[in-house]
């Protein structure tokens, strides 16, 4: 059974990997769109 094991770990880690950076990017995102309407009020 190491052949499965090997295979499953390594997939698992790029899932959570993957799903951690489109969290932070996310999350950037959000920060940024706060920040620009701080700076630029909507009534200007």
């Amino acid at each position: 059974m190491p052949r499965l094991s090997t295979f499953l770990i390594p997939h698992y880690q790029v899932r959570s990997v993957g799903v951690h950076s489109r969290f932070v990017v996310g999350n950037a995102i959000s920060i940024a769109s706060e920040a620009i309407e701080i700076a630029f009020p909507k009534g200007w």
